[in-house]
């Protein structure tokens, strides 16, 4: 089907995708209320202002998935592809969608990830996932220092809906080498909850 849809070219029983394939992408990009569209200026103008990685994701099952992305020009620049995935249980991100849920679904999600010691400070078990989903919850917004990778810190915060629904969460990062976990709450965190009712504002 997709090969006839022009999707995929079949050659000696190979598939390769075509330019075409943009267009799923292209439509995605473009739904959802338009949203990425109004945040993405606003995300830019928060790289800038903060020199620090910035992106937004959605949740897609146990993971995030990049939606939009600006890399701080920095010698330790994070740069990630949009489509790109990363487990939701040991991201900053990834808790703040998973708190947005309700407990049982979000411990649904722990119970289907594929959860490892990626760090020494990894949080593994699920119960100790739950007890960081609902500070998250509380607090709204997570902090992540070195879960997924050695070196790498972040802060995350939710972006609502004017109907107060999380489409999607707003996801600054970097390293250790250059920046801090006290510079990611006492001058990012306030910037990106800024900017997260910048969006909120602008939204459907």
């Amino acid at each position: 089907t997709l090969a006839s849809l022009g999707f995929v070219e079949v050659t000696d029983n190979a598939y390769r995708l075509t330019p075409k394939i943009i267009e799923f992408a292209a439509g995605y990009l473009n739904s959802n209320d338009g949203w990425i569209a109004i945040a993405s200026p606003y995300l830019e103008v928060l790289r800038n202002q903060l020199e620090e990685n910035v992106s937004a994701v959605v949740l897609d099952r146990t993971d995030v998935v990049y939606v939009a992305s600006y890399s701080a020009d920095t010698v330790m620049s994070i740069n990630v592809r949009i489509g790109g995935r990363k487990p939701a249980y040991c991201t900053a991100m990834g808790r703040v969608l998973l708190s947005d849920m309700p407990e049982d679904c979000a411990r649904e999600v722990l119970a289907m990830s594929n959860i490892q010691t990626k760090t020494d400070t990894t949080v593994t078990s699920i119960e100790g996932l739950m007890a960081e989903i609902r500070k998250v919850r509380e607090q709204g917004y997570a902090v992540v220092d070195q879960e997924l990778e050695p070196g790498l810190i972040a802060v995350a915060v939710p972006v609502r809906n004017l109907r107060g629904q999380v489409v999607a969460a707003i996801n600054i990062c970097g390293h250790t080498m250059q920046t801090s976990i006290e510079k990611l709450t006492s001058v990012c965190l306030p910037e990106a909850l800024k900017t997260a009712r910048q969006i909120t504002a602008r939204l459907p």
